[in-house]
Parts: structure tokens; sequence; C-alpha cells
């Protein structure tokens, strides 16, 4: 493609009714609000997180004028557009990204944006009362060798532990047991928070993000790169194999299709054909993982082959048949 015909293709690429105007509602998001909506549900009901997830938050870079643009000296960008992710944290799906909110400067009330934000990605997520353990940063939440704790009726532990600075941590979960020099709440803090990191490192490899003064352009291809880290890690949790790189490779020719030019001829179709490789890369696309309707559990069909009495709220797709995510999904599918 030449560089004239992508600049004409991304000049015209809008997503939603622009000769409608902005809705009554004052929702700064409604030129992307279709795509934010669609990917949300997607993302949410696709694939359930394991135990451990967090939330914070990401900069997507971007220098021209908006309202909601924001200044981070702790990121790289800086200026940009400021995202609150709820990621999966530990697991082969650690770095996907289940629930994500692009932060408008809205949110008005009496506790901060970035509390609110956690709220809102929890509740309406879906993670509220099922056992999830959420890990947050310090903009989120309320010696070295020494530590001092106090812990309340309901199960709140506070706990102060002197490294190169005072480390001041709340759980619900833990106790003030000690891992070697370190409580043990740090080592899972350290492990929990991981996930938004693990995804963003992934989208900047080979990131399709071009330069665009145009907002909601900008924030969709960076959505765009979101689903692919996202179809790429449960991808590589179900078992498959390759790089990123060869996954994008083959996701854009699977995109493309037949709008190659020179498609309609039977000798380019035969050029374009993917090679064996791909085509058992792709064949592995079969099989889905989505979780049971109406908080539905089925007996898992692998765990009863093994002799054990185990039910899910997840299932495969393909093979019509409940399956524990972690470990059955791919035995059942590998042998």
């Amino acid at each position: 493609m030449t560089r004239d015909r992508f600049d004409q293709l991304t000049t015209h690429l809008h997503f939603a009714h622009l000769e409608e105007g902005a809705p009554l509602l004052e929702d700064r998001m409604w030129k992307l609000r279709p795509v934010v909506d669609a990917l949300n549900d997607s993302f949410r009901t696709i694939f359930v997180s394991g135990q451990d997830i967090t939330v914070d938050e990401s900069l997507w870079k971007f220098r021209g004028r908006l309202a909601f643009r924001t200044y981070n000296p702790t990121k790289r960008a800086r200026f940009g557009l400021k995202v609150y992710k709820l990621s999966t944290s530990t697991g082969p799906a650690a770095g996907y990204t289940s629930f994500f909110k692009v932060y408008t400067g809205q949110d008005r009330g009496d506790m901060p944006s970035s509390t609110k934000a956690v709220f809102h990605l929890m509740e309406y997520g879906g993670f509220l009362d099922k056992g999830y353990q959420l890990f947050v940063d310090s903009w989120t939440s309320v010696r070295r060798g020494d530590v001092d704790y106090r812990s309340s009726r309901t199960g709140l532990l506070a706990l102060l532990w002197k490294d190169n600075a005072n480390v001041v941590l709340l759980s619900t979960v833990h106790n003030a047991a000690m891992d070697g020099e370190k409580p043990m709440v740090v080592n899972d803090y350290n492990d929990g928070m991981k996930g938004v990191d693990i995804g963003d490192q992934m989208a900047s490899y080979y990131p399709t993000t071009r330069r665009s003064k145009v907002w909601y352009r900008k924030i969709f291809f960076n959505l765009f790169d979101m689903a692919i880290v996202n179809a790429w890690t449960l991808h590589r949790a179900l078992g498959g194999r390759g790089s990123l790189k060869t996954f994008k490779s083959v996701l854009s020719k699977e995109l493309v299709g037949e709008f190659r030019r020179g498609a309609g001829s039977s000798r380019n179709r035969t050029a374009a054909r993917p090679p064996a490789a791909d085509q058992r890369f792709l064949r592995q696309w079969q099989h889905w993982v989505s979780e049971l309707p109406d908080g539905k559990r089925r007996r898992c069909r692998w765990c009863s082959r093994q002799g054990r009495r185990r039910s899910t709220h997840s299932f495969c797709e393909g093979c019509n048949v409940a399956l524990c995510i972690n470990g059955c999904f791919k035995a059942w599918h590998v042998e």
C-alpha cells in the first residue's frame, strides 16, 4: 500500500455517525463509544481471569489538542491519554486485559478519580464478590528489615515494612508472615502488579499506531493493539505456539483476505495462500474458551476422565464440553 493510499483511508476512518452530532449526554468518548463498548463486552466474556487480577493505569502517547489529555512525568510518553486497565496478573494468560476505561476528566465526586475507576472496573466487569485477589498501586490505596502491622476485626491487614523507604500495604487476604527478609504480602504484591505492565510491553512490540492529531483514531489503534495482545495471550494460554510477530503476520493475512490486490485471479490466489505452518497455526483457532450463561456450572470433562469430580464455569465452544481453564483446556485439546 502506498503512503497516499494509507493516508486516504485513515482520513475517512470513523466509528460513529458524525452527521448526527454528539449525543445529549456529555460523553467525550462518543466518537469511539461503539468500539469501546464492543471490545469491553468481548474481553470480559470470552475469557474468565484467574484469581489474581490487577488494576493499573497506562498512558497512550498523544500530543494533540484535547481537553482530557494528561501529563504524567513518571511515564515515558509524559503527555497522552490515561487508560485504566483491569488485567490478569499471573498464570499463562498474564497480561490479558479484561476491562478498561479511558479517562476523560469527567470523574467528579466525593472520591478521587483513580479510586472511582477501580470500583467502576470491578463492578461493570463483573468481578465483585467472586473471590478475586485484586492488586492495586499506591494511587488507589490508602524499614529496611523492620515490620509493624495491625489487623482489624474484619480481616484488614495494615503493614509497614522499612526498605529503602517506608512501604505501606493493605490486604484482606494476607497476614504478617515473612518470606525470608520480606513480608509475604510484599512478594505477592510484586507478582500481582505485573498484569498491566506485561500487556503494555507486548503492545509496544510491532505497534500499529501512527502519528495523528485526531484523538479518536489514535485511541482506536491503541485499542486494536490491545485486542491483538489479548488474542495472542489466549492463544498461548491454550497451548498455541509462535511469537507475537508471527501471530500478527497470520492475523493480517486473515483480516485482509480476498481484499488483497489481484486476489481475483487464480494464480494470485495460489501465491497468496498461507504456508503449511500458517495453516496449522490457524486451525488452532477453531476452539474458544467461553463462560457458561447465567452463571451455570458443569462438570469438567477432563477432570471426569481423571477420576476427579470438579465443576467449572468455562467450556469450549468448538467441542461443546465443559473444561477447567487451568490445565484441563490444554490437556483436552493436546491429547
